[in-house]
């Protein structure tokens, strides 16, 4: 995923799309996101509804940890939340690492049954 952030103040909480072609990377979107009370601009290739989704992603961490730490400034909040989308990030990836070695094991097993009946020697 293609991504250029630039941050602006808050005007308003509408998001906000325009489209340019590049020879190289297909169609980009400039899309205006509301993320944590901030107006970021991502310029993407991917769909406006998957950054909406992130977005409210993000919104909704931020807005629950901070019902758990009301005291807690904008910067706690975020590095909070950006420690927890790592965490789960990085659970996912493993997870998926797992189901590859499974996966791997798997075709191993099927290649030598495969190999096996193609000698005529193949038992169960």
């Amino acid at each position: 995923m293609a991504v250029n952030l630039t941050q602006t103040a808050v005007n308003n909480s509408r998001t906000s799309v325009s489209t340019v072609s590049t020879a190289s990377t297909g169609t980009v979107r400039s899309v205006s996101l509301m993320v944590a009370g901030q107006r970021i601009s991502i310029r993407t290739d991917q769909s406006e509804e998957y950054l909406n989704a992130l977005a409210a992603e993000v919104n909704g961490l931020v807005d629950s940890l901070r019902k758990g730490a009301p005291g807690a400034g904008m910067p706690q909040l975020m590095s909070l939340a950006l420690v927890m989308l790592a965490d789960r990030a990085c659970t996912a990836e493993k997870a998926v690492m797992r189901e590859n070695d499974k996966v791997e094991r798997h075709i191993e097993r099927l290649t030598g049954i495969l190999n096996a009946l193609e000698e005529g020697s193949y038992q169960q």
